[in-house]
């Protein structure tokens, strides 16, 4: 008996959401990008709420990158939801 795909998928986002505090800029910038094109696609509320928060808090960023693929991100998510 394997992992759920949505218990994984979940393990997954929650690893990429503590990613956008690492100390490598180019982790961030990747993990919110990533994390726009996901949330929003078949993933549970608390999750989500969870992701977006992450987002929001991303674009505080002290790098100008980090901060505009946060944006970016979370555009993407609004666009989906509505």
């Amino acid at each position: 008996m394997g992992i759920d795909p949505m218990q994984m998928k979940a393990m997954v986002i929650n690893l990429m959401i503590e990613d956008l505090k690492a100390k490598d800029r180019s982790l961030r910038i990747e993990n919110a990008k990533i994390l726009g094109e996901t949330i929003g696609v078949g993933i549970s509320v608390g999750l989500e709420t969870k992701a977006i928060n992450a987002l929001r808090q991303a674009q505080k960023d002290t790098d100008e990158d980090v901060r505009k693929a946060a944006k970016e991100a979370l555009e993407k998510i609004n666009k989906r939801q509505f």
